[in-house]
């Protein structure tokens, strides 16, 4: 194929929390809308969607525990399980994203930042999780919550540097719950 799509990143932490906020919220709006497809419908049904309800729903509440544990383990001399659970962790991400890298066509250069997206991306993605999480079970209609675009983007993407078009003015949508 040769489709191809361009987008503007978050420049803000907060465009950034907003943004990872709206697609948290989608996702489990999604869930939500084919909860009654698990079980059915093959692979989807009885895989798919019962992995994601585990990884977007059920296990994001507990991972601050966890971290609670494995600092407790450190200070109760637990270092070596500590440090072996977190090489497991991190080479079970490793395989992962390679697996992903090598059927998508990514960048394997990007694979050294691993550690730092499990210490520094993941604290944030549990915010916005939880944060989606309770808006949700409390009703609440929730707007599109659009970041400003700066403009950065670069069409092109062979660094031929071709300003993106103007973008449109933001609209406040709001979610039907």
């Amino acid at each position: 194929s040769e489709a191809q799509a361009y987008t503007e990143a978050p420049n803000t932490v907060n465009s950034f929390l907003r943004q990872r906020f709206r697609w948290a919220y989608g996702t489990l709006q999604c869930l939500w809308k084919h909860r009654d497809a698990i079980g059915h419908f093959g692979f989807l049904g009885k895989l798919a969607l019962p992995i994601q309800w585990l990884h977007q729903v059920l296990l994001p509440p507990l991972s601050p525990f966890v971290d609670v544990l494995l600092i407790y383990g450190i200070f109760t001399g637990q270092l070596k399980t500590v440090a072996l659970f977190a090489l497991l962790n991190l080479l079970a991400d490793g395989f992962a994203a390679a697996v992903a890298i090598a059927m998508g066509a990514g960048n394997a250069k990007l694979l050294p930042w691993l550690p730092l997206q499990r210490i520094g991306y993941h604290p944030f993605m549990w915010y916005v999780v939880v944060k989606a999480i309770i808006v949700a079970f409390a009703g609440t209609p929730v707007g599109w919550n659009k970041f400003a675009r700066a403009g950065t983007a670069q069409m092109g993407g062979d660094g031929a540097g071709q300003p993106a078009p103007d973008p449109l003015p933001a609209q406040g949508i709001v979610v039907p719950g």
